[in-house]
């Protein structure tokens, strides 16, 4: 793509653009003021990707982000064309079945147009089922089940069968949602159970229903990358596809009864990117499965946001969350969207996180009018080429599993289970030093935070990103840490809020570091040993060296004054200057959670990333 030109806008080119880009790159520092341009490099190539460099990122799996991208339109299997929005899907999940009905009558009421509903221990009771959807009009709202232990994707099928059977409607749409791999790695077997396939498939065909659930949310808890996201998604529509036609069943039959489901998150060009391209997969696998000739459907994809990026500290930011997630599935092609209420890791969500999620979507669709345009990502040369990058990268994971003997087989053989594991420590991992920061967690915790009460979860949730640093301020150090600071507040105060931050993040409260202190004495004076016997030292890197002129004293001196007055550890913000001993640091790009475990004495020292 030389050029950004579009007939009869004036655009510019791209060597005019990059030109544009290095000089406020070079005017903030990052970009060298010797960095190649026009004379070093012909044709500008040298300027281009040095801007694009540092303009430029990778997703969590490592697809590289560009800003600019030589392609400006992808094969039409990627887009979604009718321009039609999406179904506001709540998701329903309350063992209280008055509560149930209450909750989702308002939430119809309040202009939701369909219901994810958990029937089992963590939702409703099989029982109770005619119950909760007695108030609703089944012939208006689409009703998709979620069945979890005890109840199976049958039982639950069959009861709702009855339901409709027993009022004479027909259900307008839906799904049965059985998930036998899903059931299977949530349950930690390695055995799926397909043996009510054949059956399934009949009901669903009866009520005029999807009955099956090709689901990659089950990836995406278990740690996996966009990239294997995707390629678990396609290699349950390729089982499915395969098992149902040994059922007799063929595969453009077989295709109308899958509903595909994708995590959404706030990474929002990558939700929209993931989105085309499971699209674009479906496309070429139905290209590959159907008869010569034969015109492959369109998928229905359906979106719930990530329970993984949820937090219980700080809910209301899960708002935003929930909202950019929702604004990039529907962008992305989704044709229902779920929005988990922000208050949902507290437990069971009140009226009023519920209204607010399903407002999510009247916000979008009715006030902002973002599905007025069929797939509005198209053109855009960086989307088009991540979607391009994520649709490669998950069909290479869907031929790893394939090759392994299909999803079955993969399952059983713990193949998953290794590359799911790989990628949640990684993942653990740049959460933990912040390269991935959470909002109100990880990052501007908020001390004494007091949370919202909910109605406990009839079955918890799974561990979620925010886990490991939400148990340590469930459950804070029982003593403060002491923040030393060294000469002028302006001379310490950017350090000292990064161990305010850090510390907050992991549960440990600091005293002190308020003031300034002009000399190693009055540092080191409100040092209580019988308080707290664990000191950070904050201050510039010229107050450590002596060479602050606020502070008479080196970093050498206030860490030997500390250990003479009691201290058991001494650690520093940032790095140590030469030959200054400290048992640990407090610096950008360390460990929270060894710092928490050093400081509680429960693991080894922090590390530098």
């Amino acid at each position: 793509m030389p050029e950004l030109e579009t007939p009869g806008v004036a655009t510019g080119t791209r060597a005019e653009w990059v030109a544009a880009a290095a000089a406020v790159l070079r005017k903030s520092g990052a970009l060298p003021a010797d960095a190649p341009d026009e004379a070093a490099a012909p044709d500008g190539a040298g300027l281009d990707q040095a801007v694009l460099a540092r303009l430029g990122r990778r997703t969590f799996g490592g697809t590289p982000v560009t800003p600019l991208a030589g392609v400006t339109s992808t094969a039409a299997g990627y887009r979604r064309l009718d321009g039609r929005g999406w179904l506001n899907c709540v998701p329903l999940a309350d063992p209280d079945p008055a509560q149930a009905a209450a909750a989702l009558i308002a939430d119809l009421e309040g202009g939701a147009q369909s219901c994810w509903l958990t029937v089992g221990a963590a939702g409703t009771a099989l029982p109770d089922l005619p119950a909760v959807l007695a108030p609703v009009l089944l012939d208006i709202a689409p009703i998709e089940l979620n069945a979890v232990e005890p109840v199976t994707a049958l039982q639950a099928g069959r009861a709702f069968a009855r339901i409709l059977s027993d009022r004479g409607v027909r259900a307008p749409g839906g799904g049965l949602g059985a998930d036998p791999f899903g059931r299977a790695i949530r349950a930690g077997s390695p055995e799926v159970d397909t043996t009510e396939l054949a059956e399934i498939a009949s009901l669903a065909t009866d009520l005029g229903l999807r009955g099956f659930v090709a689901d990659a949310t089950v990836a995406h808890e278990q740690g996996a990358d966009d990239g294997w996201e995707l390629g678990y998604l396609l290699a349950a529509v390729a089982e499915y596809l395969r098992l149902l036609e040994a059922a007799g069943i063929t595969p453009d039959v077989a295709a109308a009864l899958l509903t595909l489901r994708l995590p959404a998150t706030a990474e929002q060009f990558t939700t929209i990117a993931r989105f085309r391209a499971a699209r674009g997969l479906w496309t070429r696998l139905l290209e590959l499965a159907l008869e010569p000739a034969t015109t492959v459907p369109a998928p229905w994809l359906h979106a719930v946001t990530s329970r993984m990026m949820t937090t219980r500290y700080d809910p209301w930011v899960n708002m935003l969350r929930v909202t950019i997630a929702a604004l990039a599935a529907g962008t992305g092609g989704a044709q229902a969207v779920t929005v988990l209420p922000f208050d949902a890791a507290l437990g069971i969500p009140d009226a009023f996180g519920r209204r607010i999620a399903r407002n999510v979507s009247h916000l979008l669709l009715d006030e902002s009018h973002v599905a007025d345009t069929a797939d509005p990502a198209a053109g855009a040369g960086g989307i088009e080429a991540l979607t391009e990058r994520l649709a490669a990268t998950g069909w290479a994971a869907f031929t790893e599993i394939e090759a392994a003997g299909g999803l079955s087989t993969a399952v059983a053989g713990g193949l998953l289970a290794e590359r799911f594991a790989a990628q949640k420590a990684l993942r653990a991992s740049r959460i933990a030093t912040r390269a991935q920061p959470l909002t109100g967690v990880t990052e501007f915790a908020h001390a004494g935070e007091q949370l919202p009460q909910r109605r406990p979860k009839g079955k918890a949730w799974p561990e979620r990103w925010a886990s490991p640093f939400e148990a340590l301020r469930d459950e804070p150090a029982p003593r403060p840490v002491a923040l030393v600071v060294l000469g002028a507040v302006a001379s310490h105060s950017v350090r000292a809020s990064f161990v305010r931050n850090a510390l907050g993040a992991i549960g440990s409260p600091l005293a002190g570091g308020d003031a300034a202190t002009a000399d190693v004495a009055a540092a080191v004076a409100g040092f209580d040993p019988a308080a707290g016997d664990i000191a950070v030292v904050a201050g510039s890197d010229a107050a450590y060296a002596g060479a602050d002129p606020t502070f008479a004293g080196t970093a050498a001196d206030v860490v030997t004054g500390l250990r003479e007055r009691g201290a058991r550890l001494v650690l520093i913000a940032g790095r140590p200057p030469a030959g200054v001993e400290v048992d640990g640091t407090v610096g950008l790009g360390g460990d929270l959670l060894q710092l928490a475990g050093l400081l509680r004495g429960t693991g080894v020292t922090e590390v530098q990333r």
